[in-house]
C-alpha cells in the first residue's frame, strides 16, 4: 500500500463525463506525482477523446488499459498496482464498476454519493461531484498513513463481498417489488 498510494484507478464504460473520467484525467494532469490507470471507456464518445487524448498523451502519467476482463491477469495486475479507486459518477444504480473493482481487489474507494452505494467508513464519499471536491479527497486519501489506507481498502473489499452479493440483490429486488405490489392493492 505504501507503493500504490499514488496510483489511481478509474474503471468504467460509456458515459465517461457522467462517470467522472474528465475529473480523473484533469486531476492526473494537474498532479504529476500520481499515476492514473484507465480501464474501459467507450470509443464511441469521439468528442471526449478528441478533447482529452492529446492531454493524455502529453501528460506521461496516464496509462490507458482499454477494456480489461475482470477475470484476467491484467486486471489483477492493475488492482495490485493501484491503491485508490476513483468514481466521481453523477448518478448510478449501485455502481457495478465500483463493485467489480472492490470485489476483486482491495483499494480505497473515493466515490460520489451518486454511485448509489453505501460503503460507510470503508471509503471516502464525496457529496458534490466537482473537480475541487474530488481533488481534495484524493490528496487527503493519499496523505493518510499507510496502515489507514490498507485498513480502509480491506474493509471496502470485505464489505462488498458480504453486502453486495447476488443473493442480497435478489432479496432486495424481491422486497421492493413486493412492497410496491402491496401498496397498489
Amino acid at each position: 500500500f505504501s507503493k500504490c498510494r499514488n496510483n489511481i484507478l478509474w474503471f468504467g464504460s460509456s458515459g465517461m463525463m457522467h462517470k467522472g473520467l474528465d475529473i480523473a484525467i484533469d486531476f492526473a494532469i494537474g498532479h504529476p506525482q500520481f499515476t492514473l490507470h484507465i480501464c474501459g471507456g467507450s470509443r464511441q464518445e469521439k468528442e471526449f477523446w478528441k478533447l482529452y487524448m492529446p492531454k493524455i498523451k502529453a501528460a506521461g502519467n496516464i496509462i490507458m488499459h482499454g477494456f480489461v476482463d475482470i477475470r484476467s491477469r491484467e486486471f489483477a495486475n492493475v488492482l495490485a498496482e493501484c491503491g485508490l479507486l476513483l468514481n466521481p459518477s453523477l448518478s448510478e444504480s449501485g455502481a457495478v464498476a465500483v463493485l467489480n473493482v472492490l470485489g476483486n481487489g482491495a483499494l480505497l474507494p473515493i466515490y460520489s454519493k451518486g454511485t448509489g452505494l453505501d460503503i460507510a467508513d470503508a471509503g471516502i464519499e464525496v457529496e458534490e461531484v466537482t473537480y475541487e471536491k474530488f481533488s481534495k479527497a484524493l490528496l487527503d486519501a493519499a496523505a493518510l498513513p499507510t496502515d489507514v489506507i490498507k485498513q480502509k481498502a480491506w474493509a471496502a473489499h470485505n464489505l462488498v463481498k458480504e453486502k453486495y452479493t447476488l443473493d442480497n440483490y435478489r432479496e432486495t429486488i424481491y422486497t421492493h417489488i413486493k412492497d410496491i405490489i402491496e401498496k397498489r392493492i
